[in-house]
């Protein structure tokens, strides 16, 4: 077991109109495992659910398997 503590933060996109756009905290994650190809996955499990208020975004993102 590792020492570390992963804080997931998350954005909807890289650029918004006034710059760059904020990132949100999705709270604690544990590794869960990771695939070795371009650009590479990572599979995390997040401590708790996702806040309500992303899951519409996020859901349309596991339908694509962008996440997993």
């Amino acid at each position: 077991m590792s020492a570390n503590k992963v804080l997931l933060f998350a954005r909807e996109s890289k650029t918004d109109i006034g710059g760059t756009s904020p990132y949100t905290y999705l709270g604690f994650a544990d590794y869960v495992t990771r695939e070795d190809s371009r650009p590479m996955n990572i599979t995390w499990k997040l401590h708790r659910p996702i806040p309500a208020k992303y899951l519409k975004k996020t859901n349309k993102l596991v339908g694509r398997g962008c996440m997993e």
